[in-house]
């Protein structure tokens, strides 16, 4: 009985993760293949002043994390908005900070737009690598306003296994 609790709880925990997650760096939201749902990115900061070593962005930044173990199938993971004047731009790194440069990242046509990052696997530039964790930092593309932000959801098109990295009971 207590496995069955226990299960429910690590299924609760996963499933509500952006809920009570800070969404930076050092504590990013764990992203599964569920994907999240309506995450308000003005309500976060700008913890990341530069994206990619050289792109300088003041506005607030959501960063989740995961790590593809084998047998991942996911190719991509979209980004559907829900703010009319929000540009947002995705970016996947292997480190999170103002000092990493992108393995791959993207940013729709315009304001309003949805868009989306595909994972690969190989050696190029893009490429997903089981074992490996990234961070996907969701933030404005505007390098100049402080306030391109929206509220969003992200899905994941195949299976994200995941490897439970923590867990505790408080």
């Amino acid at each position: 009985m207590k496995c069955v609790k226990l299960a429910a709880a690590i299924a609760l925990c996963l499933g509500m993760g952006q809920a009570f997650a800070a969404q930076t760096c050092l504590s990013p939201t764990p992203l599964t293949a569920a994907g999240v749902s309506n995450v308000d990115g003005c309500a976060a900061a700008d913890t990341i002043d530069t994206l990619c070593i050289f792109n300088a962005n003041p506005s607030p930044d959501v960063v989740f994390s995961f790590q593809l173990v084998t047998g991942f199938t996911a190719t991509t993971i979209s980004l559907t908005n829900s703010t009319a004047g929000f540009n947002p731009q995705m970016v996947l790194q292997v480190a999170c900070g103002d000092s990493t440069d992108c393995t791959v990242s993207n940013t729709p046509p315009g304001a309003g737009a949805n868009t989306s990052l595909s994972l690969t696997t190989g050696n190029s530039p893009g490429s997903a690598s089981p074992g490996t964790t990234y961070f996907l930092i969701v933030d404005g593309a505007s390098t100049t306003s402080a306030t391109d932000c929206g509220t969003f959801s992200l899905a994941v098109n195949g299976t994200l296994p995941v490897q439970l990295q923590k867990f505790s009971v408080d």
